[in-house]
């Protein structure tokens, strides 16, 4: 016990008013990740998403490496001008988010599952005024990608937001095609919920869901998003962060470490909770940045360096 209090301890903490600054917060399970962000003027709430198997696989600087496939956002204007406050609890790696204004507040509660590759995204309306919203998922800009955005709207179970993205070899991939192809599709979808709007009275809850498989992953990779985010429900979410609770414990519970310096302590456990979170695909290691890529330019290329720089992510 006295260990999981050392871990609890050790949260990511990210505040700050929307109008002037944005922040972020993150999570992964080592095959897909997530990095939240708060665009200050608009003020869309962002998750961008990368997948450990989806890069742009050529050789030669600058032509190939890490790339971000995209994201969702979901626009509350109702929000615009609030404060954020994140906390990234790496024990049970769920990020808690609350935003408030003077006339709204909003609760963000969110996880990248530990099981399978979908980010739970939960909204709970805490003020005492109606908040409305929609979805918009995008695919990031890339060199030479070709991508497609749609919505998927012949399934009685509701509507789903689709995006595909592909670096293509050969002709198709023009002047700096990928020497391996890859592609990746993701799909977005409001749990029990057939629309894609939603209208949170007070104390009302909505929770979103998104897959993202790559050609890697399996064979049909759009196919296979979107089956699995329309065959969640609401006891399947409940089960599947019960998994997710259940992997992190046994994370933990391999290992302590008492320092005698809580600054030390706290970069150990959250350098810990990095490793949970970005290295366990054992055929596509991250780059050197993680699988937290949000541009198409990182630094160094965010590539593999067989140097330091590789060594470093171990």
């Amino acid at each position: 016990m006295t260990g999981a209090k050392r871990i609890v301890r050790s949260v990511a903490i990210v505040s700050g008013i929307g109008l002037v600054a944005c922040g972020h917060a993150w999570g992964g399970n080592g095959s897909l990740s997530a990095v939240i962000s708060v665009e200050p003027h608009t003020w869309p709430l962002q998750f961008w998403v990368c997948k450990s198997s989806f890069s742009k696989l050529r050789h030669d600087h600058r032509k190939g490496g890490p790339r971000p496939f995209g994201g969702l956002d979901l626009a509350m204007p109702a929000l615009k001008g609030s404060s954020w406050h994140t906390e990234q609890q790496i024990y049970s790696a769920i990020t808690i988010g609350t935003f408030t204004n003077s006339t709204h507040a909003l609760t963000l509660r969110t996880f990248v599952a530990a099981t399978e590759d979908l980010l739970i995204i939960e909204l709970v309306n805490d003020g005492e005024e109606v908040i409305e919203g929609g979805a918009l998922m995008w695919a990031a800009w890339g060199r030479g990608s070709k991508d497609k955005s749609f919505v998927k709207t012949d399934d009685p179970r509701g509507k789903v937001l689709c995006v595909t993205k592909a670096f293509p070899s050969g002709k198709e991939g023009g002047s700096h095609p990928a020497e391996i192809p890859t592609s990746a599709a993701r799909a977005t979808k409001i749990i029990g919920q057939k629309d894609l709007s939603y209208k949170l009275e007070p104390g009302e809850k909505v929770t979103f869901a998104l897959a993202l498989k790559s050609n890697f992953d399996e064979k049909d990779p759009r196919a296979a998003v979107q089956k699995l985010v329309l065959d969640l429900t609401h006891e399947k979410i409940e089960r599947l962060e019960q998994q997710h609770r259940e992997w992190w414990r046994d994370f933990w519970t391999k290992s302590l470490i008492e320092i005698g310096e809580p600054g030390l302590e706290k970069d150990y456990y959250l350098f810990s909770y990095q490793t949970g979170s970005s290295l366990r695909d054992k055929i596509f290691p991250p780059g050197l940045f993680g699988l937290w890529t949000t541009h198409d330019d990182p630094n160094w290329c965010g590539d593999y360096h067989l140097n330091l720089d590789y060594q470093s992510q171990y």
